[in-house]
Parts: structure tokens; C-alpha cells; sequence
């Protein structure tokens, strides 16, 4: 269907409500210039639509954002985001349970709802107010929508693998109702939203974890090897896909990670000279050689295992603990790194170095919030029973053939994301710079462990 003419919005105007957004991955430039895309009407009273925008490039290519904007024709003005609106969040969903299509300027807004899966009545439609790259409504209590905010052409990994975990009757993940795309042509359409059941009676894991470090910090080291024997259970079910190109395992890619300790030094080099006044960079300047020769003496011996399709940015803010054990969210991967390279097979430990990074910044956030330390040998306990349950369940095929080789590849992946994680903080919350910091120093000692 075709809606009414929509107004263009103030670009001025948008750019800077855009540069506030917790969602907005390059703060560190300032208020951006703003191209506008696409404008796709999509109806309603008051009529919302969905605009796509340009705010420059990073190194995972153009920044492009999606923006549901609301109309007022009592005053003319253009809201910036009507998901913060109810009205606006509820026409969102409506269009998505009604599986509605809209044409505008050669651009396609798809919205699909399964039919297998009760449509809802979308009366109830909240904002979730947790901090996250992307926008969640919560809908009568039984699904969650999640609305991607930068974009990046093609199918979003987060439908692609749930779609794939659902055929092999995995039940560590929510499961997909629908979603939306943006089409041009006969290009790949864009993933602009994902629906999926809400799992009911779930905690965050990191704020379950950071509860944990105040309340009883032993009891959360079983709770975490349980996660790791989760984790291992997702990671062996994604190795038996072999009835898909795009996911069945592979062997090694031994070039591409004969060129990982370069291109990782090169990616903290760069950091270093884009960033020449933050005391925490300039720490590290003289690191990037160091983090070279380590990882160069470590890749040999730390190749091996089968590739798969990953997570990709497992942390514990990724999970739920639920009365029966743990679900894995958000498979979308890092959204800073192209969609090319989120979608390709890696090592499996990936997602393991995700994690035990992950417990680096709950004993640092520890520290934050209450002004003490973690509990002494909470990290290192952390790791240990989350790799004791991950190691003992996961398909042996996964990981290199000897514990020294796996010690090794785990090393190596947390130091790539380490500096990953350097680069997210200083375009997104410079005063957190230091976590990584720190864990590339510890990281780079003859001994991390």
C-alpha cells in the first residue's frame, strides 16, 4: 500500500537529537551532517514513517540509521521518534501483526507477521528501558520487538541464526514471530526489526551477576558454569548444521588468522592516532608492537578446531536466567564491524573470550558502583567455572586438540576483543576506555591467567 504524503523532516534538527542517542555509534565526531535516504510513509493518526539516514562512515562503512519519525498536523512539526510515543510504538507494531507493505521513492517497508504464531493485539506496548545499541518495545507481555537502529544492507544475522536454531529445535533462544525489511529493487532486502516471544520470569544476566557480587558472590559461580554448559550446548548445535552453505562448519581459515595479530595491531595503532588526548590511548602507545610479537609467537599453535556461525558479541548482558537455566539473546553480533564479517564462520571461542571479557567489566562496574573492589578471586572463579561447563559439554570438534592450543586461541580472541572493545568505548562512553585498557595490559603479560 501507498501512504499519504509524509513532510521531510529538519535534517538540522535530526542530526541533533540523533548525536544524544545512546544508540549513536560516533558521538566522538560531534553532531553530524545528515543525507536523508529513504522517507517511507506508514500511515496512522497520527501518520508515522520510517526514515533512513546517512551520518558519515566508520570503519565497518556508512553510517546508516533508522528513524521512526511522527507527524502532528495541528502544528506541522515532525517528532524525531515516535517509539518513544505510545501512539507511534503502537502503529509500529500494528503495521508488523498486520504483515503490511508500503511503497515509497523505490523504496519497500515489508512487515511480517508468521502465521503459525498468534498475532498480537498490541494494547499494551511498552518502551524497554534497558541501555542497548538498538530500540525494544515490549507487547502485551508475550513478544518483544527490536527495532535495529544503524543498518547495514542485507539479512540481519539476529533473524538469519535464530531461524537456523529454531529448525534444530534449540530452546536456549527465544523464538522468531516476525519481522521488517527495507527493500529497493531487486537488491537483499535490510532487516529493520525482529519479533520474538518474550521469554517470561527471565533476569538479565549482568545485572543478575552485578546482584550477585553485593549479595553472594560464590553462588554465582555455579550459576555461571551452568551459562557455560549453555553456551557449549548452542555452540554443538550450530556444528551440526550441514543442511545450509551459509552455516554448515568448515575447516580453519588459516590465512585469515595468520593475518589477525596485524590487523590487530594495526586496529590499536590506528586508535592510538585518532585519539592522541585520552590519557588511557595514550598509555598503550607504546603497546601495539608489544601486542604484535605476542600474538604472532601464539597463532601457529592457537589454529584449530572447526568454524561456525558464532553469536558473535556474547556478554552477559546478552543472556537471561530463567527458573529453568539460561537463554542466549541478541545474535545480531557487534554492530560496529561490517555485516560480511559478522556472517562469517570464526572459531567458536569467540563467543568464549566474549564472555570472560564480559566478567572483566562486572568486577569493574562492581568497583564503579560501590566504591570496593570485587571479592577477591571473583574474576578468576568466573572464568574458571564458566570455561569448566563450556568445555566439558561443547562438540570437542570445536576446539583446538590440545588445552595448551586452547589456552592459546582463547588468549589470542581476547586480545582482538579487547581492542575492539577500546574502539566501542571511545566512540560511545569514552570514560569507560580504561576496562579494556586494562585487560589489554593484563592480556599482554607472559602469563594472563
Amino acid at each position: 500500500m501507498t501512504a499519504s504524503p509524509f513532510p521531510a523532516p529538519d535534517l538540522d534538527a535530526l542530526a541533533r537529537w540523533l548525536a544524544d542517542q545512546r544508540w549513536f555509534g560516533a558521538k566522538a565526531s560531534g553532531v553530524p551532517e545528515l543525507t536523508l535516504l529513504d522517507l517511507v510513509p506508514l500511515g496512522g493518526d497520527p501518520p508515522i514513517a520510517l526514515a533512513v539516514v546517512e551520518a558519515g562512515k566508520d570503519a565497518a562503512g556508512p553510517l546508516h540509521y533508522q528513524v521512526v519519525l511522527e507527524h502532528d498536523p495541528a502544528t506541522g512539526a515532525v517528532r524525531p521518534d515516535a517509539l518513544c510515543d505510545l501512539p507511534g510504538a503502537r502503529r509500529f507494531v500494528a503495521e508488523l501483526a498486520a504483515s503490511r507493505r508500503h511503497d515509497a521513492g523505490g523504496a519497500t517497508v515489508s512487515f511480517r507477521w508468521l502465521d503459525a504464531v498468534p498475532r498480537p493485539q498490541g494494547t499494551d506496548v511498552r518502551r524497554f528501558g534497558g541501555e542497548q545499541s538498538n530500540t525494544s518495545l515490549l507487547v502485551d507481555d508475550t513478544h518483544i520487538v527490536k527495532v535495529f537502529r544503524r543498518l547495514v544492507p542485507g539479512t540481519n544475522p539476529e533473524l538469519e541464526v535464530l531461524r537456523v536454531l529454531a529448525r534444530r529445535g534449540f530452546d536456549g533462544t527465544p523464538s522468531v514471530a516476525g519481522w521488517a525489511e527495507l527493500g529497493h529493487g531487486g537488491d537483499e532486502p535490510t532487516t529493520l526489526a525482529v519479533a520474538q516471544e518474550l521469554v517470561s520470569r527471565g533476569r538479565d544476566g549482568w545485572e543478575h551477576v552485578l546482584d550477585r557480587l553485593v549479595t553472594d558472590p560464590g553462588a554465582s559461580l555455579a550459576e555461571l558454569r551452568d551459562l557455560g554448559c549453555t553456551v557449549g550446548r548452542l555452540h554443538s548445535v550450530l556444528a551440526e548444521v550441514d543442511d545450509d552453505p551459509d552455516f554448515a562448519p568448515r575447516d580453519p581459515d588459516a590465512r585469515a588468522w595468520q593475518r589477525l595479530p596485524r590487523t590487530v595491531a594495526d586496529d590499536l595503532r590506528a586508535l592510538v592516532l585518532s585519539h592522541p588526548g585520552h590519557r588511557e590511548v595514550a598509555a598503550l602507545e607504546d603497546l601495539a608492537d608489544a601486542l604484535e610479537r605476542r600474538l604472532d609467537a601464539m597463532v601457529d599453535a592457537s589454529i584449530g578446531g572447526c568454524w561456525i556461525r558464532v553469536h558473535g558479541d556474547l556478554h552477559l548482558g546478552q543472556t537471561l536466567l530463567i527458573p529453568g537455566g539460561w537463554k542466549i539473546l541478541d545474535f545480531e553480533g557487534e554492530p560496529a564491524r561490517p555485516l560480511e564479517e559478522r556472517r562469517r564462520h570464526q572459531p567458536a571461542l569467540r563467543d568464549v573470550a566474549g564472555m570472560l571479557r564480559s566478567f572483566a567489566y562486572a568486577a569493574a562496574t562492581h568497583g564503579r558502583h560501590t566504591g570496593r573492589p570485587a571479592p577477591p578471586g571473583w574474576e578468576a572463579g568466573a572464568r574458571a567455572a564458566f570455561l569448566d561447563g563450556y568445555v566439558t559439554t561443547v562438540d570437542p570438534v570445536l576446539l583446538p586438540p590440545t588445552a595448551a592450543g586452547v589456552r592459546a586461541q582463547l588468549t589470542v580472541l581476547e586480545i582482538d576483543k579487547a581492542v575492539y572493545e577500546l574502539g566501542y568505548e571511545l566512540g560511545n562512553r569514552p570514560d569507560w576506555a580504561a576496562i579494556p585498557a586494562r585487560g589489554l595490559r593484563r592480556l599482554l603479560e607472559p602469563d594472563p591467567r
